[in-house]
């Protein structure tokens, strides 16, 4: 509120002047105030326009991204369910190749099981009969045994020749010696998938399973054919040794688990059983691929060691019982073990 003064004669000029002078500054000011304010007021317009179509793109970019999301969603749905059906699909497919499988295997099983079965009665009704030829005999003469397993051999070819796995048993001498020759007849005669021999070892106490055969003869005292070779090779083209290739550690672990005494034997001597184990291995590895084959020691019969004192022996049916065990682990073993079996010195 502004006093003015009143004089004599009215107003002070003066006064008056200044309190106009003083209204006309303020109007000034507040025009300019209000101009400031109209500016920026235009300004807030502005940006409120830019704020408006910021959301609008905001909208129409929400817009698009739901759509979007739906149509991704959808998709993704539609190829899950694709991709379910086809591994469902594929599932059952294998299911019935697997189910369709397992059926020709079982087949397969049980003719080999049948097969097996009637190979290890008609083996074992075998060995009965060399333990009756045994028992029956008052010498130490083999003859008799050796017509029996050619009969037997015989009896069992057609049991062997169906099965997938065949052991052929070589034909034993009085002497133990058996010609190489007369053994890859047998080999071309049976086809068998597994050769094993079988020798016997006068002294030794157990089965000996032998792991290598070396390419020298060096006989000590002459076969029954008179031979006597003398640090010759057995073949001049073959290896300085052979391993047998049947599961020996297998076998021998097997033998113990039944207290059959057994070892594994580093040497098969320089004689006849060496020979044809070499012999045997030298075929297989020449001309017959694939088949296994391997030899095996087996002591004097108590009968055979009489008036020879300290001479170790195994009973027949020990021995016997040795010898399916060791057939049944040859057929049973495709990879043999892993078992200490060496010897120091």
């Amino acid at each position: 509120m502004v006093n003015i003064r009143r004089s004599l004669f009215g107003y002070n000029k003066k006064e008056v002047d200044d309190v106009i002078s003083s209204l006309e500054g303020d109007k000034e000011r507040l025009k300019q105030e209000l101009e400031g304010k109209a500016q920026m007021i235009e300004e807030l317009n502005v940006q409120l326009h830019g704020f408006r179509s910021q959301e609008e793109l905001i909208s129409e970019v929400i817009i698009d991204a739901k759509q979007l999301s739906k149509r991704l969603v959808e998709e993704a749905k539609q190829e899950a369910t694709e991709l379910l059906y086809n591994a469902n699909k594929t599932i059952s497919d294998e299911f019935a190749r697997f189910h369709q499988s397992m059926e020709i295997l079982n087949g397969i099983k049980n003719r080999v099981v049948a097969q097996k079965e009637e190979l290890s009665k008609e083996l074992q009704d075998t060995l009965r009969r060399y333990k009756d030829a045994f028992e029956n005999s008052e010498t130490e003469d083999f003859a008799r045994i050796k017509e029996q397993i050619e009969i037997d051999i015989t009896r069992t070819e057609d049991v062997c020749e169906n099965s997938k796995q065949v052991i052929f048993l070589p034909r034993l001498n009085k002497s133990n010696c058996i010609k190489v020759e007369k053994i890859e007849k047998e080999i071309e005669s049976y086809k068998p998938d597994y050769v094993l021999s079988i020798g016997q070892a006068g002294g030794r106490a157990s089965i000996s399973i032998e792991r290598v055969a070396i390419n020298i003869d060096d006989f000590r005292i002459k076969d029954n054919e008179g031979n006597q070779p003398i640090d010759e090779n057995i073949f001049e083209d073959g290896e300085n040794a052979y391993f047998s290739t049947l599961p020996i550690k297998s076998i021998q672990d097997e033998l113990s688990k039944n207290n059959i005494p057994s070892s594994i034997s580093n040497t098969a001597g320089t004689f006849v059983c060496n020979h044809v184990f070499y012999g045997v291995r030298y075929l297989i590895e020449k001309k017959y691929k694939g088949i296994k084959s391997g030899f095996v020691h087996i002591p004097y019969i108590p009968e055979q060691v009489i008036g020879k004192a300290n001479t170790p022996s195994m009973s027949l049916d020990n021995i016997l019982k040795g010898i399916i065990i060791i057939i049944e682990t040859i057929f049973n073993v495709e990879t043999d073990i892993k078992k200490s079996g060496g010897t120091i010195c």
